[in-house]
């Protein structure tokens, strides 16, 4: 008999973003695509995406998301939001707005029953320890490539802290062997020439920043595609190394399972997937995985689910093999 996985699966909504946004699957929909891939899925709401209440919830919001939970039998896992601290036209929040506008958001998932909140960007993270205790839900940081789990002085700031109630919440692109084929076929199809591409690819292997990948790259040619490449070059894949989780698993209570594309092999490949699952196999990771597809950044016409059900299947040959 296989080991069972002590932690769980599931996906955010973000994954069907195409599919939302054109109105091909309702929030509903969704909820019924991920059902359909077992039973024990956990949900995960990205809340502006959803609901027009925010950064409250809404009660029209409030019914339906729990009448889809209760109906497919999903778990509640995570509820992402936002500090937005450049919300107000011609200037920043000051800390007390953001304090504010953070409170209404652990509220609103104690409300849904969520019992993780991730936000992004965040400087007042680390003061509402005592309000997410009351609230009964953990407040957490998001670690998205540039960042690296390793370095990230807000991490820091938490581990020191050491407040069960406040965490943070890998991002798996910032787990990458490489940058997606999928974002080299896409520029490709643009027409990048391939010296670029590969001028960025062995620039990025070398862990340049996106100052000294531009500066290079210039050298070569430059247009606004090339400029957007090279930014998407580090935005979206970091460099991190998935054993710096090990020796912090006790702040992370949820994992945002980024992934590009799965191909017909079972292959993704930039994430470094199966390090990422045996990190979380040694470390005693129990929360849940959010599979979170994004290819769909660069192809709009790739099948959303098929890609998650490939991806758990991914995560789940990568921990018996761990």
């Amino acid at each position: 008999m296989s080991e069972k996985m002590p932690f769980g699966l599931g996906a955010t909504l973000y994954s069907f973003n195409i599919d939302y946004y054109t109105y091909r699957r309702t929030m509903e929909d969704c909820m019924a695509a991920l059902a359909s891939l077992g039973p024990g899925q956990g949900v995960e709401v990205v809340a502006p995406m959803m609901d027009r209440g925010y950064p409250s919830v809404s009660p029209e919001f409030e019914a339906r998301l729990k009448n889809a939970l209760e109906k497919y039998e999903l778990v509640p896992t995570c509820y992402s939001g936002y500090a937005d601290p450049q919300r107000i036209t011609g200037r920043y929040t000051t800390y007390e707005e953001q304090k504010e506008y953070l409170l209404l958001q652990l509220n609103a998932a104690k409300t849904l029953g969520f019992p993780v909140l991730r936000v992004q960007p965040c400087r007042t993270l680390l003061d509402l320890a005592p309000y997410a205790e009351k609230a009964g839900v953990k407040i957490t940081y998001e670690i998205h490539a540039p960042m690296r789990v390793e370095d990230h002085p807000l991490a820091q700031q938490i581990i020191e802290l050491d407040n069960p109630w406040v965490g943070f919440v890998p991002d798996c692109g910032t787990f990458c062997r490489a940058p997606s084929d999928v974002y080299f076929k896409r520029f490709a199809d643009q027409g990048v020439p391939q010296e670029i591409a590969d001028c960025i690819r062995a620039l990025w292997a070398k862990g340049c920043t996106q100052d000294e990948i531009r500066a290079e790259v210039k050298k070569l040619a430059y247009n606004d595609v090339i400029a957007l490449m090279v930014t998407e070059s580090t935005e979206y894949f970091g460099h991190s190394d998935p054993a710096a989780m090990i020796p912090v698993m006790k702040f992370i209570p949820h994992i945002h399972g980024k992934f590009f594309y799965v191909d017909d092999a079972g292959t993704e490949s930039a994430v470094r997937l199966p390090e990422v699952v045996a990190a979380l196999k040694q470390g005693g990771f129990t929360g849940y995985i959010s599979s979170e597809y994004e290819g769909h950044h660069w192809y709009a016409d790739t099948d959303a689910l098929d890609q998650i059900r490939r991806h758990q299947a991914v995560i789940r040959r990568c921990f018996a093999e761990a």
